[in-house]
């Protein structure tokens, strides 16, 4: 926004000046704007050497007799010439179809202004800004106010650069956030069905889905890192511990297995929970409960508690199990049972040596066998089973439950 000078280059500015001002004098001329208006610059006429400059140099709202901007640090390089005030970095706006606007000058005793010759008419074309030729040259006597007076001598040496604030007269900035309003909010007068709004809101989603996939993402690289840590002490502090060689390693094997599970469940657990989260594939944050149950960390998964499961079936037994009800998870506790070996509490429950075996069965063929050492023990081997085969080390009984999840298929 540069803008044009309305008189300076409309006409031949001549070195002879008006006389020297009584004592105090303002003068002005009077600008009419096509349009919405930005004074960018304003400027005098030094037309000598001898005088002094003005005092200082305003801008009047014509319509309200308001000054709108004033200077006392009046550019002047002593030479004859135009002296300019640039404004573009914070221009004076004019709103109306019709605005208009006195450049003014206060000069004291001692100081005058260029007068101009004959010239082409004073109009900017480009923004349609023009010299008023009625009642354009305004003088007060006496005073530093808003010129009052017709002065009828030739054009003064005052002039305003404007550019054209909106292509269109009267739409401003606030005019054009109202009209945006209106398209993006859900209270606007637009907004229902408005393009504006449906781009607005693909924006929104795509920002939040980026935001929780670099969440989860996140969850999974620190998993990550804790499980890779956790490994890195299960060695140190069992394989590597061991001094006595492969035949120590090989005799304290179910030791050096215990701690290494111990150590590293946790953080598989975790790593398993947070795929879930990013995945929103459900089975592996119950899979992760599985995990923290198996190694004493958590309490068993409460499938009743939750809407995702529904209990199929339910039977009891007597040392073996041929069970062909497909489930997703078997719940199986005994009532009664002959442990052998050593036992040790973990978490709520009380781990023995073995208790029993078991696998999926649909009848005409098994797969391989699964171990359990609990009284109550959740078995799952990651997908639909079609049925259960189960048999217990020594003499017992139990009670089974077939489980599945509701959305399986």
């Amino acid at each position: 926004m540069v803008g044009t000078w309305i008189l300076r280059d409309a006409y031949e500015w001549v070195a002879t000046g008006q006389t020297n001002p009584p004592d105090a004098t303002s003068y002005a001329n009077l600008i009419t704007g096509g349009g919405r208006s930005a004074i960018t610059g304003v400027a005098w006429y030094r037309n000598d050497t001898t005088h002094d400059p003005p005092v200082s140099l305003s801008i009047w709202d014509f319509n309200t007799s308001v000054r709108v901007w004033k200077t006392t640090d009046v550019p002047d390089d002593g030479t004859v010439g135009w002296q300019e005030v640039d404004l573009s970095a914070s221009p004076l706006e004019f709103s109306g179809d019709v605005p208009k606007w006195f450049v003014g000058a206060y000069v004291a005793t001692g100081g005058h202004l260029g007068l101009a010759g004959d010239g082409a008419p004073a109009r900017g074309e480009e923004v349609g800004a023009k010299l008023d030729a009625a009642a354009g040259r305004r003088r007060i006597d006496t005073a530093d106010a808003i010129p009052n007076t017709t002065y009828t001598n030739q054009t003064l040496g005052l002039d305003t650069r404007v550019a054209q604030a909106y292509s269109s007269p009267g739409v401003g900035s606030g005019d054009v956030d109202a009209a945006l309003a209106s398209y993006l909010t859900a209270t606007g007068a637009n907004y229902a069905g408005s393009p504006l709004a449906d781009i607005k809101t693909t924006v929104e989603t795509t920002f939040n889905d980026v935001e929780d996939a670099s969440t989860g993402l996140a969850a999974i690289k620190a998993d990550t890192q804790s499980l890779l840590d956790r490994l890195t002490v299960a060695w140190r502090d069992t394989v590597a511990s061991n001094t006595d060689g492969i035949p120590g390693f090989l005799t304290q094997w179910d030791a050096f297995y215990t701690q290494f599970v111990d150590i590293t469940a946790p953080a598989v657990a975790d790593l398993v929970d947070a795929i879930g989260t990013f995945t929103g594939i459900t089975v592996f944050s119950y899979l992760a409960a599985l995990i923290r149950f198996a190694n004493g960390i958590d309490a068993p998964p409460q499938l009743a508690d939750t809407t995702d499961w529904e209990l199929i079936d339910e039977t009891d037994f007597t040392d073996n199990l041929l069970w062909p009800v497909e489930a997703d998870v078997y719940r199986v506790t005994l009532s009664a049972f002959d442990p052998a070996g050593t036992s040790e509490p973990v978490g709520t429950e009380t781990r023995h040596a073995y208790l029993g075996k078991w696998c999926s069965f649909n009848v005409q063929f098994s797969s391989e066998w699964h171990y359990f050492n609990t009284s109550s023990a959740d078995l799952y081997s990651g997908g639909r089973m079609p049925g259960l085969g189960l048999i217990l080390y020594r003499p017992g009984a139990g009670h089974v439950q077939a489980w599945r999840r509701v959305e399986a298929p």
